[in-house]
């Protein structure tokens, strides 16, 4: 059976060094899919925050937009039908990766407190992914396998957009931990019968590479959330893991995740219509590229 559906590959950064270090980086993923719930991503909203209603809501796969999460190492497939609730619940998604194990860093520090703040921030595993996404066909059909040493009948999936997906991810010439868009899928998302023409505000054309647009996720999950401050925090929170990892192998993916905030901060706060935090986000922007 051939489907139209959206695929999203994500690659998590950092992975295989953290695995062959043996070090915790990769443990952080394990313990983000045994306490959460991938069904309940989508209906997060600002009242969600609250915790028990955030648990009486966690499994109401009446809400859930994803078809199939297929994860494999480092790699997850994700799938849909395309729809603005897909979206969603994909951006809630990254969203909650990063904001799990950073979140208490996204504060000013002290030069003083940094040293101390800095050591912590080293051993706190973000959660990060890179990504490509392509709208196309998939083919679902019954397969057996092997689990646990027992045979038993699980779904295939395959076609063009699982794919084109992964080339999307690795033809981008840019680092970081970004989500791609080929230029004929954006077209097509952009169609989507629930999509504003303000929601294309959070899928930006690359300047480097005009095939391809960028998936502004922070943006996109705050904007669900009624909570567009929290950019600022973010961007804090972004720049001071750069300050840690600047030198290093890594020093170029932080680099960009402020970048993706910033573009996040001007994208989320023309569709908020809030000058003022624009300000604020522009300026802590500029003293960091000074």
């Amino acid at each position: 059976m051939n489907e139209a559906k959206i695929v999203v590959y994500f690659d998590q950064l950092g992975f295989s060094n953290s695995v062959l270090a043996k070090d915790s980086g990769h443990a952080a993923l394990n313990e983000f899919f045994e306490n959460e719930s991938m069904l309940h991503f989508g209906v997060e909203t600002e009242n969600l925050i609250n915790e028990e209603i955030r648990l009486k809501n966690k499994n109401d796969e009446s809400k859930n937009t994803f078809d199939h999460v297929i994860m494999f190492s480092d790699s997850i497939f994700l799938s849909g039908v395309p729809s603005i609730s897909f979206f969603t619940h994909l951006a809630s998604f990254l969203g909650r990766c990063w904001r799990r194990n950073t979140s208490v860093y996204w504060c000013e520090f002290t030069d003083a407190d940094f040293p101390f703040v800095g050591r912590e921030i080293k051993k706190s595993s973000p959660i990060l992914f890179r990504g490509g996404i392509c709208i196309g066909s998939v083919s679902i059909v019954k397969a057996k396998t092997i689990i646990n040493g027992k045979e038993e009948v699980s779904s295939f999936l395959f076609g063009p957009a699982y794919v084109n997906s992964c080339k999307i991810e690795s033809q981008i010439i840019s680092k970081g931990p970004r989500i791609f868009i080929d230029e004929l899928s954006a077209g097509k998302i952009l169609e989507i019968e629930d999509f504003n023409s303000e929601v294309e505000l959070f899928f930006q054309k690359i300047d480097s590479q005009e095939e391809f647009y960028e998936f502004l996720w922070p943006a996109f999950y705050l904007k669900n959330l009624n909570s567009e401050a929290e950019i600022y925090d973010m961007l804090i929170g972004a720049i001071n893991y750069y300050k840690v990892f600047k030198g290093e192998k890594f020093e170029k993916h932080y680099e960009e995740l402020i970048n993706l905030f910033f573009k996040s901060s001007t994208a989320l706060c023309n569709y908020k219509k809030n000058p003022e935090l624009l300000i604020k986000t522009t300026n802590i922007f500029k003293k960091f590229k000074n």
